[in-house]
């Protein structure tokens, strides 16, 4: 349990703090340091890249996104919220997800 614990703690501190942070620091570097041409070039990526999630995402076979979703902290972080599926009713099968 306590694996598991530490998952949850890792992933909503990484959420809480890391995200301010980096973009503050981010911020900061664009208007004040030598590495701002580096930055601007991320910045045009960005954008063009925006979409690619409500488009598909990317192709993860043989990239680094197959390595880290088969990481392990996703285990213990999926054991720390258990959730069981209890079947209630028979759906029809003519209609799909989302469909009425």
């Amino acid at each position: 349990r306590r694996l598991q614990t530490i998952a949850a703690l890792i992933w909503s501190s990484i959420i809480v703090i890391g995200f301010p942070l980096g973009c503050t620091i981010f911020l900061y570097l664009l208007w004040t340091s030598q590495v701002r041409w580096i930055l601007w070039p991320y910045i045009a990526w960005i954008i063009y890249d925006f979409n690619t999630p409500f488009n598909g995402g990317r192709n993860i076979n043989g990239s680094i996104c197959l390595h880290v979703r088969n990481w392990q902290i996703w285990k213990y972080f999926k054991d720390y919220f258990p959730v069981k599926v209890i079947k209630t009713a028979d759906l029809d099968s003519n209609k799909g997800m989302g469909r009425v």
